[in-house]
């Protein structure tokens, strides 16, 4: 079979009959010391990668972090279980939700008379976190499930 000088799979086609292939996280490395048509002239090498920070407990989907305003803290939630990530990557649960999958968005305020507070909707319920308390609450729902900006 002649050589075609193919690094890798780097190619696809419309006919799912056909081998199909897509090269990706990978870049190619041209070798300067071998001579242009010569085998091994390239290379694939795959992108670094990411590297493991911190494991929270809960062994669930994340379905949302945030850095809070100042970015002394990130609010993510895994699960059911809402934590407080500080900037050391140490981790407080402080809250538990309703539910347990599907997205959640987070925003912040700094500007309530409580500092501090992150709101948390999950398209059932609404929660809030006072940071400088420590304060975890569950909203009433007084008019059926809330389903403001969740886009659903």
């Amino acid at each position: 079979m002649p050589d075609f000088g193919f690094v890798g799979a780097s190619y696809t086609t419309r006919s799912i009959y056909q081998d199909d292939q897509e090269c990706i996280n990978f870049y190619p490395e041209i070798d300067p010391t071998k001579q242009p048509g010569s085998r091994g002239i390239v290379a694939l090498y795959p992108t670094p990668g990411l590297v493991t920070e911190i494991e929270l407990p809960a062994a669930a989907e994340v379905r949302g972090m945030r850095a809070l305003s100042g970015l002394q803290y990130a609010i993510v939630v895994c699960g059911n279980v809402v934590y407080r990530i500080n900037q050391g990557l140490a981790y407080t649960q402080v809250g538990t939700l309703t539910t347990s999958s599907g997205p959640v968005s987070i925003t912040d305020n700094v500007m309530t008379s409580q500092g501090l507070t992150a709101y948390i909707v999950d398209g059932v319920n609404r929660y809030y976190y006072v940071v400088a308390t420590n304060t975890f609450v569950t909203l009433p729902s007084t008019d059926g499930d809330w389903q403001g900006a969740m886009g659903r």
